[in-house]
């Protein structure tokens, strides 16, 4: 008998979702650990840790667009294990009143992914050549090397941070104003690359999935051939769920 080692957990949702015969990592049989009027969407677990390679993400991925055919689950993020039933029993108890809250106010919705990143071979170059102090400053720099001081080249550096910022913000703001009449809520994610420009999370309604496309089209002729706009989704809602899980390992 294969020895189970607790249960990996996808989403929250309706304690009403049916399922089918519905799987997820290592092709287990996914199933309901209800509590009220909620549940926690959950598979067996034959090992102690799920790796998060590709056929990991993927059925991590599918359940949850199993889900979102049906309805708007809170997503939980990857590699979420819970030890035991009654660690689950515990999750949904204590923030039964913010689950069930969540999913009302999230019903009939999706997440859209907007990025904007810089398609130019060097973003500091190409900032620079765009601002007339910046690129005198650079300039100066660079026709005395030997000469140029610490504090000189300190401050070329700052001065490109100021405006890479000041370029972001302004971006940022201009997709933001073209987005408001189909997005419920907008929220600008962290940036991990020089060369992006914005990483928005748009939250829409399920209805106005074609208006954000349409949108989203017509928003792509505000940048030029510098600019590259990526678009994706939609997906479960990560972004605008509130998920703890403190309460997955109770003493016992």
């Amino acid at each position: 008998m294969t020895k189970k080692f607790g249960l990996y957990l996808y989403a929250i949702t309706s304690g009403s979702t049916d399922l089918g015969d519905l799987c997820g990592i290592d092709n287990a049989s996914v199933y309901l650990v209800s509590y009220g009027d909620i549940a926690a969407v959950v598979s067996d677990m034959t090992g102690e840790k799920v790796r998060p390679q590709r056929k990991n993400l993927a059925s991590h991925q599918h359940v949850l667009k199993f889900l979102m055919s049906l309805g708007t689950p809170l997503p939980i993020k990857f590699g979420v294990i819970a030890k035991t039933q009654s660690a689950v029993d515990n999750l949904l108890e204590y923030y039964q009143d913010s689950f069930t809250s969540q999913l009302e106010s999230l019903k009939n919705t999706a997440e859209m992914g907007l990025r904007l990143s810089w398609s130019v071979p060097n973003v500091f170059e190409y900032l620079v050549n765009t601002n007339h102090e910046l690129k005198t400053m650079r300039d100066q720099i660079l026709s005395s090397a030997n000469s140029a001081s610490r504090d000189d080249m300190i401050e070329v550096g700052y001065r490109f941070s100021q405006l890479l910022e000041s370029e972001r913000q302004r971006h940022t703001k201009t997709a933001q104003a073209a987005l408001l009449d189909c997005c419920l809520d907008i929220k600008a994610n962290s940036l991990s690359k020089e060369s992006e420009v914005m990483n928005l999370a748009c939250l829409v309604s399920k209805d106005k999935l074609a208006l954000i496309k349409k949108t989203v089209y017509d928003m792509a002729n505000l940048f030029n051939d510098d600019f590259l706009l990526d678009y994706n989704g939609p997906w479960a809602p990560h972004n605008f769920v509130d998920i703890r899980v403190e309460y997955l390992d109770p003493q016992e």
